[in-house]
C-alpha cells in the first residue's frame, strides 16, 4: 500500500511564480506536493532530471541534510532552491520519489516515472556538459585582501 503519494510538482523562479521554462545560471525552485495517507516516518525526497537520451544528469533530494521528515496524514508540500540552475540548455525529464531514508532503489513509497519536463534555455554561456556556479579573484602582489567578484 502506498502511504503517501505525490499529487503535484511546480517549477518556480525567483519571485516564486511559476514557470516551465528557466535560464542556465538563473534561480531555480521546485515544489512537491504530497498527500500522506498514513503517518511516515523519516521521509525522503527526490527530484531527478534525465536528458533527453535518459541520462541521470543531476539529482536533488532532502536526505543529505539529515534533518528528519515525519509526515503526518494530510497535505503538505517540500521546497527545493537552487540559486544557480547548473543544467544547461535543453529538455530533461524529470521522476520524483518518497522513499524511506536508507531505503534500497525500488521500495520507493511513491515514484512518478518522467512526470513533468523542465525546458532550460541559454542563459550563462559556458562550455562543457553543466554550468558551475563560481567566484573568482584577483590578487595583485603587494595587495593585502582578495577582491571577490
Amino acid at each position: 500500500p502506498r502511504w503517501a503519494r505525490i499529487t503535484n510538482l511546480s517549477f518556480r523562479d525567483a519571485q516564486n511564480v511559476e514557470a516551465v521554462s528557466f535560464c542556465s545560471g538563473e534561480p531555480l525552485g521546485v515544489r512537491i506536493e504530497y498527500e500522506a495517507v498514513e503517518p511516515v516516518a523519516d521521509a525522503v525526497f527526490e527530484v531527478f532530471f534525465y536528458s533527453q537520451d535518459g541520462q541521470l544528469r543531476c539529482q536533488l533530494t532532502t536526505e543529505l541534510s539529515g534533518a528528519r521528515i515525519d509526515l503526518e496524514r494530510g497535505a503538505g508540500a517540500i521546497e527545493f532552491y537552487c540559486p544557480e540552475l547548473s543544467l544547461l540548455p535543453g529538455a530533461y525529464t524529470v521522476d520524483l520519489t518518497i522513499v524511506n531514508r536508507g531505503a534500497l532503489a525500488g521500495t520507493a513509497i511513491d515514484w512518478q516515472f518522467r512526470c513533468a519536463t523542465l525546458c532550460v534555455e541559454k542563459g550563462k554561456i559556458v562550455r562543457g556538459d553543466f554550468y558551475m556556479p563560481h567566484q573568482w579573484q584577483n590578487q595583485p602582489q603587494g595587495q593585502s585582501g582578495p577582491e571577490m567578484f
